[in-house]
């Protein structure tokens, strides 16, 4: 009995420690947003693979994207990313699932006339993580959603909604 407790105590003194993954935080922006006159600011926190973000974000629509000849369209919102990553280490490919909520702003720009419409959305998101100097890093990604909205009629013209949203853009960030 002895022999096996101090065996027992020689295996575990001996086995290797194992350290858990520290917890990573990191600050994003999405230039994109920026040049469509809007706005994009995410936080981050990762531990291993796994990554959470939280983040607010806006930007004027280009006709050529929503396709509703005379109208204006904008965005406005918050949301969740949850992403697992390939590699223990936060780099490199990952997917995720995304939430948010989001005011769309829609602007007849024959009447002046606008309508706000509020609506959730969910859906999947894939990119890379590429690592740069000084923990700095350039994400690409594209994520594929549903947003839960309607048509609206706006001075006697109808501005539909498409509920499928797919969206490829860039993120930079800092990883701290």
């Amino acid at each position: 009995m002895m022999t096996s407790m101090l065996l027992s105590s020689l295996l575990i003194a001996t086995a290797p420690a194992t350290t858990p993954n520290p917890l990573r935080l990191d600050i994003e922006i999405d230039p994109i947003a920026y040049a469509l006159d809007g706005f994009s600011l995410h936080v981050g926190m990762g531990n291993g693979r796994y990554r959470l973000d939280l983040g607010a974000f806006g930007l004027q629509l280009p006709e050529a994207i929503h396709g509703q000849e005379d109208f204006q369209s904008s965005f406005a919102g918050y949301g969740a990313k949850f992403d697992v990553f390939l590699n223990d280490d936060g780099w490199g490919p990952f997917m995720g699932v995304e939430g948010g909520f989001t005011t769309m702003t829609i602007v007849d720009t024959l009447s002046s006339q606008s309508a706000e419409d509020r609506a959730l959305s969910g859906g999947v998101r894939a990119g890379w993580r590429i690592q740069l100097p000084a923990d700095f890093y350039v994400t690409p990604w594209v994520g594929v959603g549903y947003r839960f909205s309607e048509d609206h009629e706006i001075a006697g013209r109808t501005y539909e909604n498409n509920p499928i949203t797919v969206f490829p853009t860039i993120h930079l960030g800092h990883r701290f």
